[in-house]
């Protein structure tokens, strides 16, 4: 399965998990119920900008929305709490989400060329 399936199914997991409405998150995101569905489905690729903004609208770090393959590290905060799951805390370790974010660009680059 490829990263944008994992991540797709991954964001529904966590939707469901906080009996979100997809009609919600897609009303969160602007975009129409059949656009979300159709990105939550992996039918359209999951940008880095939509991925931060799921992420904003279910309350969690980008890094809990990625598969958990591609993050050897443990999410964890400067208190040591565990952040990997999707539990929606505060207090997430930006500079973990910041590393994931550019080892996706990093990774989108390597993919287009």
């Amino acid at each position: 399965m490829e990263v944008n399936s994992l991540t797709a199914q991954r964001i529904r997991e966590i939707r469901d998990s906080k009996k979100y409405a997809a009609k919600y998150v897609a009303s969160a995101l602007d975009m129409s119920l059949s656009a979300y569905s159709k990105m939550e489905n992996g039918e359209t690729q999951i940008t880095i900008e939509k991925l931060h903004l799921v992420a904003q609208a279910l309350n969690v770090g980008i890094s809990t929305l990625l598969p958990h393959q591609l993050s050897s590290h443990q999410m964890v905060n400067s208190n040591n709490e565990d952040h990997s799951k999707f539990d929606g805390t505060k207090g997430k370790d930006i500079y973990s989400d910041s590393r994931i974010v550019e080892e996706l660009t990093e990774m989108l680059k390597r993919r287009g060329s």
